[in-house]
């Protein structure tokens, strides 16, 4: 068990004092944390609660780039938060990369969706080269430094059929042909962990450099996206795409091998714990404003729910023997207290949340953003008992 989670639920503590004015309810626990880890974490509260909440209306209606948050966010290090420390990185564990995910989805969805996709490439790429006890590429030493931005461009190998994306190995180039359904963040990333696979089936993982496709590579819209539209998502259609193989990460046999496995969904859960403590904490400060205490006790009520299912998410984090299904129930519970928490939010003010660039209107659809990431059956499941259950 890792020394860095804690060994009973959090308490109030100094350091979760420092959420606030960004997230009533929850309470992470900070001090347990390696002395660096802290460090960054402290620094990750300050530049969000300064950068990232001001401008999170902005950035969601796609008239201001994240860019700029996400370099503030670099200079804190977040970037190699869970990056080993032999790689470069602060190493912090997974209750490190629960309290960093909550603290950005508080403050800006947009901006914590572009920088998860750092997170789940460093972190595939870590398991990759460990599994596959291979050397580390000496580009990896970069994925803390805001110049080696990586995206993720892998979700089509898990898909059945013919493969969308195919590679080919020419003398010391590996080529891709064909389309991907997804990208993240283009026109921010430098470089991309990319996914293709060979004619019998197997999947190749390179790390390439979007700087060097040089018209190889050409974007078109992959859906009509809802939320998180400013995020730069985008379908990559892929031309004889050569990549050296000096940058080729893994061979794999299944794409179960790039599975995130458990630990996604205790982070879509903190996700949700964020974004649903920003709005605990608006609806409390408009109870505030206009002296109404309906709007006090609601906010109150959330906040208490907040807490308590901030520590049940952090118990199954710190158990071994949790079991996937625990781990998906915790999050289909975080994400319809998510949705409740900012939709009572919208209800406050009525019609003005139908206005362009409302703050309410913007953490509602956030929270539904949350559903949609590691989508599995028995996640839907889950989360259509919770939503059924009282029926």
């Amino acid at each position: 068990m890792s020394t860095a989670l804690a060994e009973s639920p959090p308490s109030e503590s100094s350091d979760s004092l420092l959420l606030d004015k960004l997230c009533l309810g929850p309470k992470p626990d900070m001090s347990q944390q390696p002395s660096k880890v802290q460090q960054l974490l402290h620094r990750l509260v300050a530049v969000t609660k300064q950068d990232l909440v001001s401008k999170a209306d902005q950035v969601d209606a796609a008239t201001l780039s994240p860019m700029p948050q996400v370099r503030a966010l670099a200079e804190t290090g977040l970037l190699g938060l869970q990056v080993p420390e032999d790689r470069g990185g602060a190493g912090g564990d997974l209750g490190a990369g629960l309290i960093a995910r909550l603290v950005l989805a508080a403050g800006c969805g947009v901006t914590n969706f572009v920088v998860l996709q750092h997170f789940f490439a460093s972190r595939v790429m870590t398991r990759l080269l460990q599994a596959k006890d291979a050397p580390k590429l000496p580009e990896f030493t970069e994925m803390t430094d805001l110049d080696w931005l990586t995206g993720v461009c892998l979700g089509h190998l898990k898909t059945l059929g013919t493969p969308k994306l195919r590679v080919d190995f020419e003398n010391d180039d590996i080529v891709f042909t064909g389309e991907a359904p997804w990208l993240t963040g283009w026109g921010m990333m430098r470089r991309v962990l990319l996914g293709g696979n060979l004619d019998d089936g197997r999947g190749v993982v390179v790390l390439a450099d979007l700087d060097s496709h040089h018209g190889s590579i050409h974007v078109v819209s992959p859906y009509r996206l809802q939320v998180l539209a400013a995020t730069n998502t985008v379908a990559p259609v892929f031309s004889e795409f050569r990549v050296p193989r000096s940058r080729l990460v893994a061979i794999i046999d299944s794409p179960q091998e790039i599975d995130p496995g458990m630990p996604v969904h205790l982070e879509a859960a903190a996700c949700s714990l964020g974004v649903a403590g920003a709005a605990a904490f608006r609806l409390h400060r408009r109870g505030k404003h206009r002296d109404d205490d309906t709007l006090i006790r609601a906010a109150d009520a959330f906040a208490h729910s907040l807490e308590d299912m901030w520590n049940r998410m952090w118990e199954l984090a710190n158990d071994e023997s949790a079991n996937l299904d625990e781990r998906e129930l915790c999050r289909a519970e975080c994400n319809l207290l998510s949705n409740r928490a900012t939709f009572a939010l919208v209800a406050s003010e009525g019609g003005s949340a139908d206005m362009i660039g409302n703050t309410s209107n913007r953490l509602y659809r956030e929270a539904f953003a949350y559903i949609l990431n590691a989508h599995t059956p028995s996640f839907r499941d889950a989360l259509l008992m919770g939503l059924s259950r009282d029926l």
